[in-house]
């Protein structure tokens, strides 16, 4: 839901086999997204990078989108999502840069 320009996301997902419940606020669904990642998994992080465009010409091509999240320890980690939707796909690359600093940190 959108009120006074903030985006309020409320989302079910699943972290090493558990279902959690996610919420977050946000000028849009991927500040919203990152606010609510970094409050459910006590994390804070930065979007610092954020590039998407299309593998193709065509209207139903798909988007890629490029994410890299920096942590208030200096680690830069980037992710990658490709789906036909861009909306899904820079949530898709926000989840998998944070599950690369994950697997690189041991992070839960």
């Amino acid at each position: 839901s959108q009120q006074d320009g903030q985006l309020s996301l409320q989302a079910t997902l699943r972290h090493h086999g558990e279902t959690r419940r996610l919420q977050g606020q946000g000028n849009g669904l991927l500040s919203a997204a990152a606010s609510g990642l970094s409050a459910l998994f006590r994390q804070p992080f930065m979007i610092k990078d954020y590039h998407e465009h299309t593998l193709g010409a065509r209207s139903d091509s798909r988007s890629v989108a490029y994410i890299r999240c920096v942590f208030p320890q200096g680690e830069s980690y980037w992710g990658v999502g490709i789906d036909n939707d861009v909306a899904r796909a820079s949530l898709q690359a926000l989840c998998n840069a944070l599950s690369a600093a994950d697997q690189a940190g041991g992070r839960k």
